[in-house]
């Protein structure tokens, strides 16, 4: 049965603070009335993004914009209100009622702490990259293994660490971002520059076209949101492989690259079947395997 598009009456009532945690975002500090958090539409280091619990709704104070869920998610995702009424069909039980935000009001800290940081070794993390199409061996060279305190609940997951410290988490039951917020660079100094949309794309691409990749520089995204704050670096190279999801966020975001820079090469015909690099990656694998 296909699914019925949420209302744009509907969408302004989910909750913000939960659906950018979903989309790997947790807030700083938060009082009894709002949460703070890094922009997630732009880089920072000092929060300056603000969501009122109580009214659900959110200010950017560097950008000078603010709105409801529906402003917000045209930015991030760089869409239009079809596009966010779409994308918001797939998120469940994150319609804003009082008690929610009641239940935030308690907690006057960050509910994200980082405990220890190490070399990947837990099994569970190993067989969710192996399902995923990426070995133990490749996952070691660029992953940790990352423990966190999240809502009073010890969890782990695989960490990627982005350029200014922070790390993208990712497990089986989570996908979250600490803070900064940030892209990812692997540099070699060449004059082409390879952007993937997330490391488990680059982790396949590395699997299969080892030469590719040492003839290239490397952007990870971790959100098409950052592309502006990473624009002028574009102009640097020569020439732009781009491995982005066939999805709305991700056409956006090579509309906005090729009126960038005239050499973009967009490579996503290799997995023209699939949502994304990796997913493809994962059917190969497993089929060789």
């Amino acid at each position: 049965m296909k699914k019925e598009i949420v209302s744009c009456e509907r969408a302004r009532t989910i909750s913000i603070p939960e659906v950018l945690e979903k989309l790997g975002h947790l807030p700083t500090r938060e009082t009894g009335k709002e949460a703070w958090y890094l922009s997630p539409l732009r880089s920072e280091t000092q929060a300056s993004f603000k969501v009122n619990l109580k009214l659900n709704r959110w200010y950017d104070f560097g950008l000078g914009k603010g709105g409801n869920l529906i402003d917000l998610l045209i930015i991030y995702l760089h869409t239009d209100v079809s596009g966010v009424l779409l994308y918001l069909q797939n998120f469940k039980g994150t319609i804003c009622q009082p008690q929610v935000s009641q239940h935030r009001q308690k907690s006057s800290s960050s509910p994200f702490t980082i405990t220890r940081i190490k070399s990947v070794t837990h099994p569970a993390l190993l067989s969710y990259a192996q399902r995923r199409g990426i070995s133990g061996t490749l996952l070691k060279a660029y992953a940790y293994e990352v423990h966190f305190k999240l809502k009073k609940r010890n969890q782990f997951a695989l960490g990627f660490k982005n350029k200014k410290g922070g790390y993208e988490l990712r497990s089986k039951y989570l996908k979250l971002s600490t803070s900064p917020k940030a892209s990812s660079w692997v540099l070699h100094g060449k004059q082409q520059l390879i952007i993937c949309e997330g490391w488990f794309d680059y982790l396949s691409l590395v699997a299969f076209q080892k030469d590719k990749i040492k003839q290239s520089d490397i952007l990870i995204l971790n959100s098409t949101a950052l592309i502006e704050k990473i624009a002028p670096k574009l102009k640097d190279y020569q020439e732009l492989h781009l491995y982005l999801d066939r999805d709305s966020a991700g056409n956006k975001a090579l509309g906005f690259i090729k009126s960038l820079h005239s050499n973009t090469i967009d490579c996503s015909s290799l997995y023209r079947d699939h949502n994304d690099l990796n997913e493809w990656w994962q059917k190969k694998f497993h089929l060789i395997n």
